[in-house]
């Protein structure tokens, strides 16, 4: 619950900034085309651009080691898991 509280915070700050900031900024394309574009929206791209790549770096490492642990814990199991019985022999 708190941390949808901050999400929305967060949000509402960024639209209160984003309302008050907005003002068309020059931005040079590497052609050297320059382009008119909101303030907000080149503030928003460097942050997904910084927040994008760290986050999909963390959901990777978190898979591969959340697979391992499962690996693990399937050898850890098999390991401990008593010898199946051995029928008597048939006289």
């Amino acid at each position: 619950m708190i941390r949808w509280i901050i999400l929305v915070a967060v949000v509402a700050l960024f639209l209160l900034l984003s309302v008050a900031n907005w003002t068309l900024v020059p931005f040079l394309l590497p052609q050297g085309h320059e382009v008119m574009i909101p303030l907000p929206l080149i503030i928003a791209a460097a942050f997904l651009a910084g927040w994008l790549p760290t986050w999909l770096s963390h959901l990777a490492t978190t898979t591969r080691l959340r697979r391992k642990l499962e690996r693990q814990e399937r050898q850890l199991a098999d390991y401990h898991r008593p010898p199946a019985p051995v029928p008597p022999p048939e006289t």
